[in-house]
């Protein structure tokens, strides 16, 4: 078991639960870097940061077994078994926030915030839509205080 049971109840009576250390920083943060440079931003010189928010499509996608075993397992074990999950589900999108926001004041998120953002807004969900039925969002480089990154409201 990856997930230890306090984990669990925390996602079953919360909603959500935090998986740490699921897969390499080093590696991550070198596929950015390299999917980044081939879109024109280098991540270390923002005069190529034509845009202070951007989404790419990589170049490679690795499936989430292969890209993070232990994320892999917790998903199955939250979801009753890897035959109750879609295999084969691919990182292939990534959301790179260069600097967005950086002008403004930090303002604590609360539900008045703007810019919330909903997940699956574009189809019709169902129960046995499986598209939402567990969704991880691997942060994928390091997140500095107040610097913007996905907020869980508990």
């Amino acid at each position: 078991m990856v997930l230890t049971p306090a984990q669990i109840e925390q996602f079953v009576t919360e909603g959500y639960t935090v998986l740490h250390d699921a897969f390499s920083g080093e590696d991550s943060m070198a596929w950015v870097r390299e999917e980044a440079a081939i879109a024109g931003y280098d991540l270390d010189d923002p005069t190529t940061w034509t845009k202070d928010y951007v989404r790419i499509s990589t170049k490679r996608s690795q499936t989430v077994a292969e890209f993070s075993p232990v994320g892999w397992q917790a998903a199955c074990e939250l979801m009753g078994g890897e035959d109750r999950v879609v295999s084969g589900t691919r990182i292939s999108l990534f959301a790179l926030n260069l600097s967005q926001g950086a002008d403004q004041p930090f303002r604590e998120a609360t539900p008045q915030s703007p810019g919330w953002h909903k997940d699956g807004w574009h189809f019709r969900h169902f129960l046995d839509s499986y598209e939402q039925g567990l969704l991880g969002i691997p942060l994928l480089t390091d997140v500095h205080p107040q610097g913007g990154a996905t907020f869980v409201a508990a």
